[in-house]
């Protein structure tokens, strides 16, 4: 899957990230939801951690995702999850 990623502390270092596709089984206890993003927002947020005046990788990881808002479509649910069902159009906000 392709992510929108900087490197924080390292200004202008936005790039197109090559990660792993994520599963629903990545979420304990058959709560997972896999959504195939359409499209994503990027803010003033996203440019100011670009611009290195903010923002942290997560544990393990060299780089930053940005695009904290999101709207896509649902693919595959886990097997707890009776919300949502693929097909399902949903909006994110990390």
């Amino acid at each position: 899957m392709k992510a929108i990623a900087v490197f924080p502390g390292r200004p202008g270092s936005v790039h197109l990230a090559e990660l792993p596709k994520p599963a629903v089984t990545d979420i304990a206890g058959g709560r997972g939801v896999l959504v195939r993003i359409l499209r994503v927002g990027v803010d003033g947020t996203d440019k100011e951690i670009n611009a290195a005046e903010y923002g942290e990788a997560p544990e393990g990881s060299l780089f930053l995702v940005l695009g904290h808002e999101s709207f896509g479509v649902v693919e595959e649910v886990g097997a707890r999850v009776t919300e949502l069902m693929p097909g399902d159009y949903v909006v994110a906000t990390v």
